[in-house]
């Protein structure tokens, strides 16, 4: 390349314009100054010239290159006092030996430095990943959550730094501690309610991540070391819940107390009992299911009732029916049930109505001695079938003999 240059005598009298390289002849002896500019750099060097002999000067510009690349590309590349250089990727070429700063910016991305040593006569390469604003954005509020101990929000946020930064390792390590520190706190709720087993669950994902956590470590021996008496616990728990929920179904008939419970056992498994006994009882006379739901884990109840009718289509009295089957042990179903039965009491108006036997107004009577008094033949033979009719049903669908009757 071709530089302009002034050669110049001691006392400052400029001689020529030239460009290099070139010769002048025929200069007197005598000390000179030739100066060169390359764009904005000028280099000078003073030569003394001898009469009778050719004198050599050379004028070296020295620069060296920067290679700037990133991901993604498209950056725009200034220098330290915001020259505008183009975009990335970029080569950067004649830069003076030295320390060079250059601001590289994208959109959407986090501002960044590159800080070079320029060498002279080589190439100097920078390479960087942008940061996405909306990953920095992210991991910001990942780590205020984790301060706050909220790890479902810092798991949150940390996916959402990883959309906008696949494969981070801060974010994966980030990640990696709330799941951990997540599981341990609600291992510690679990414990704090009595559920140990639950606790060592939670306590397995804690270590899976965090094996090395020594709180996590402590707390799963001390809930192994208690794990028995929660057992014990559910045991008995399981073994009363068929009498907790057939009390509670009980509360809605007032009239319940008056009549005898009866209990039968299957091996059969609850689910199974459930189903059989509702179909069972589908073929009962004038049969409407009033309710059936699972009260409790391992537990239905059944509500049914009956309605019985005169040759003059008037009530003649009903039934209602309350069944629990609960699984009280891995190999048994208990079932609990009751049948209440009603008689009617007509308020009879002397009317046209009365002619015909229809009456003004139906009230139903608990057939209960204590109620009634001693029994008729006919009240005592409806409330023997009622019984009756509903066990043999509930047998024949569990194929099991009665187990015990309470009178």
């Amino acid at each position: 390349m071709k530089k302009r240059g002034l050669a110049m005598q001691a006392d400052g009298r400029v001689i020529d314009a030239i460009t290099f390289p070139y010769s002048i002849s025929e200069l007197p002896e005598g000390s000179y100054t030739v100066s060169a500019q390359h764009h904005n750099d000028v280099l000078s060097r003073t030569v003394n010239i001898k009469a009778g002999a050719t004198n050599t000067l050379s004028l070296n510009f020295l620069y060296g290159s920067a290679i700037l690349k990133t991901e993604p590309s498209g950056a725009t590349v200034q220098t330290e006092d915001g020259r505008y250089l183009g975009v990335t990727p970029l080569t950067v070429t004649e830069l003076k030996p030295g320390s060079w700063t250059f601001s590289l910016q994208h959109d959407g991305y986090e501002a960044t430095t590159a800080s070079l040593a320029i060498t002279a006569d080589q190439a100097t390469s920078f390479e960087t990943n942008l940061v996405s604003v909306n990953y920095t954005a992210s991991m910001k509020v990942a780590r205020q959550a984790m301060n706050a101990e909220d790890f479902d929000g810092a798991l949150k946020a940390v996916d959402d730094a990883l959309i906008a930064k696949p494969d981070d390792a801060d974010a994966l390590t980030l990640q990696r501690d709330a799941i951990g520190l997540g599981s341990l706190k609600r291992a510690k709720k679990f414990g704090e309610t009595g559920d140990f087993i639950g606790g060592e669950k939670e306590l397995a994902t804690t270590l899976g991540v965090l094996p090395d956590n020594g709180e996590a470590k402590a707390l799963l021996a001390e809930f192994k070391r208690r794990e028995p008496e929660q057992k014990e616990r559910m045991r008995l728990k399981r073994l009363n819940r068929g009498n907790v929920a057939f009390t509670n179904a009980l509360l809605a008939y007032g009239d319940a107390n008056l009549f005898d419970q009866h209990e039968l056992k299957t091996t059969k498994p609850v689910g199974e009992v459930h189903i059989a006994i509702l179909n069972a009882l589908k073929t009962l006379p004038n049969f409407k299911l009033i309710k059936n739901s699972s009260p409790a884990p391992e537990t239905f109840e059944i509500q049914f009732a009956q309605e019985f009718s005169t040759y003059l289509a008037t009530s003649a009295g009903g039934r209602n029916g309350v069944i629990v089957c609960a699984q009280t042990k891995d190999d048994e179903t208990q079932i609990l049930f009751k049948i209440l039965e009603y008689t009617t009491e007509a308020e009879i108006k002397f009317s046209i109505g009365n002619l015909i036997g229809t009456p003004n107004a139906v009230n139903y009577v608990p057939i209960s001695p204590s109620r009634l008094g001693p029994l008729s033949e006919k009240l005592q033979a409806q409330l023997n079938d009622g019984v009756t009719n509903v066990t043999a049903r509930i047998q024949g669908a569990i194929g099991q003999v009665k187990v015990s009757t309470p009178q």
